[in-house]
């Protein structure tokens, strides 16, 4: 029996089995090599040639939301080519051709100095090359664990109400946290102007034969900023162990990723170039952790954000 981790428990994936091996056969396509495949929000599935993620929570629409930014991107940003898409039920599932590699993240301990740079390069080409794709009016139905996607004027809204139903929204703290986020809305005053991924990092990039190869999982996908992005990039290279599912990806450390900031900039500088950054990342970090806060206000959280900022920002390049 196959199971893995998901942001509502754990999940029988043996039970959807059936129903991705009847979608390769309505296609055409063979089943041979099928196995189980580590993801967070859906059933995963990969054959010699193919791979098939299968919803199994949350609402539907995150895979057909997928295949239609994909049908929009250059060749530049690296997403493999879309097979097939569609629904089953309730159960949206996206088909695409397999990219022959690694997680770039799985292969990161064992690369030199040399490979690391050439590979932050061409994720940071490729993310240049999704974000200019002519996507913008195409919306997710929710980011990461169900939380809204909120339009860019709304994010100090939206945090200001979240921060009123804590349960020590009185005081002080309630009055400065208010404050901070009011002071921050001039720096991200700004219309979007991307397709950002909303999920970017080296998890996300497949590595083959010393490049980058494969850019994936665009269910998130939705318009924003340059600097968008940053936010789970950085966290990436602040705390890998964040994003690690293997024991070797626990062996890496932060100091593995010290330089990865400078040689994305290096590739792509427009994402670093608002000059409040800074605020702009603080704001983002509150939005990235949105579901948890709607479930769970924590002033304290936010406060210290505003104000002591993201553990991250000291990665910023000069």
């Amino acid at each position: 029996m196959a199971t893995g981790d998901a942001p509502h428990g754990e999940h029988d994936h043996s039970k959807t089995e059936p129903a991705v091996r009847e979608i390769l056969a309505s296609l055409g396509l063979s089943n041979s090599g099928l196995h189980w495949i580590e993801s967070h929000s859906h059933s995963a599935w990969m054959t010699d040639d193919a791979v098939v993620r299968y919803r199994i929570i949350g609402p539907t629409g995150r895979l057909s939301h997928e295949a239609k930014v994909a049908a929009l991107l250059p060749p530049e940003a690296l997403y493999p080519t879309v097979i097939a898409v569609g629904c089953s039920g309730v159960n949206d599932w996206l088909v695409t051709a397999r990219v022959p590699g690694d997680p770039l993240y799985a292969v990161w301990a064992r690369l030199s100095d040399r490979q690391r740079e050439t590979a932050t390069h061409e994720v940071a080409a490729a993310a240049r090359a999704l974000h200019a794709a002519p996507a913008h009016h195409l919306q997710p139905p929710c980011l990461f664990g169900g939380a809204p996607v909120v339009p860019r004027r709304e994010f100090i809204d939206t945090l200001a109400d979240v921060a009123r139903q804590a349960p020590d929204a009185t005081g002080p703290d309630m009055t400065r946290v208010l404050r901070l986020l009011d002071d921050c809305r001039g720096a991200i005053d700004d219309d979007p102007t991307v397709m950002a991924h909303h999920d970017l990092n080296f998890g996300q990039c497949i590595w083959r034969d010393g490049h980058v190869v494969g850019l994936v999982d665009l269910e998130m996908a939705h318009a924003n900023s340059p600097d968008w992005d940053l936010t789970d990039f950085l966290g990436m290279c602040a705390a890998p162990h964040r994003k690690a599912r293997s024991g070797s990806d626990r062996d890496l450390h932060a100091t593995d990723f010290v330089r990865v900031p400078a040689w994305f900039k290096e590739a792509y500088p427009e994402p670093f170039a608002h000059p409040a950054l800074h605020q702009r990342l603080r704001v983002y970090e509150l939005m990235y952790r949105l579901a948890g806060l709607i479930q769970r206000p924590d002033l304290p959280l936010m406060l210290s954000t505003l104000v002591a900022g993201t553990s991250y920002e000291h990665l910023l390049p000069q």
